[in-house]
């Protein structure tokens, strides 16, 4: 029985952080499915980052040519950023998140600044899966897939985004 409950115990505590991991995961792959979405219909961003991780002499070639960035490397990457931020006021993973003090609030909202926990980590997990896809994969959207927001808690797209992707070492 100690031993049954042992089991049930830590299945338990996989499932809880599976689901911790799946709402920062659910987070970042929608709004990394909307970047890649506005990357295909602006070429000239793409070159502009690409161009950017190309300038970054900091980034390690790992193997055949795909290329790895660290943190201290990632936080250079200012176009980068930009492109980021700029689609997550498109397109924000979670438009409406609803908070209600747990005690009486003495100061107006808007004075203080607002506070996003995690940010910075999601921003670093964005830009990290960015910087290794660009310069090691051509990625091609698939034309005439219907791209379709799906209007629930998380914005993300109805259908999916359909891509393709070709290694640029074997182009």
């Amino acid at each position: 029985m100690r031993e049954i409950l042992k089991k049930s115990t830590k299945a338990m505590e996989e499932a809880d952080e599976a689901e911790e991991s799946f709402k920062v995961e659910e987070t970042t792959r929608t709004a990394l499915t909307w970047f890649f979405w506005c990357l295909s219909k602006n070429p000239s961003v793409e070159g502009k980052i690409k161009e950017e991780l190309r300038r970054n002499p900091a980034g390690k070639e790992v193997e055949k040519g795909q290329i790895l960035f660290n943190l201290d490397e990632l936080s250079k990457l200012v176009y980068l950023h930009a492109a980021l931020s700029e689609t997550l006021r498109l397109f924000p993973p979670v438009p409406h998140e609803t908070r209600i003090p747990v005690e009486p609030d003495c100061f107006q909202a808007a004075i203080r600044p607002r506070i996003f926990p995690g940010k910075d980590v999601g921003f670093f997990l964005m830009k990290a899966i960015v910087a290794t896809i660009l310069p090691n994969y051509d990625v091609q959207v698939v034309e005439n897939h219907p791209v379709v927001q799906n209007l629930s808690i998380a914005l993300s797209m109805k259908y999916g985004l359909l891509a393709r992707f070709k290694s640029i070492s074997s182009a």
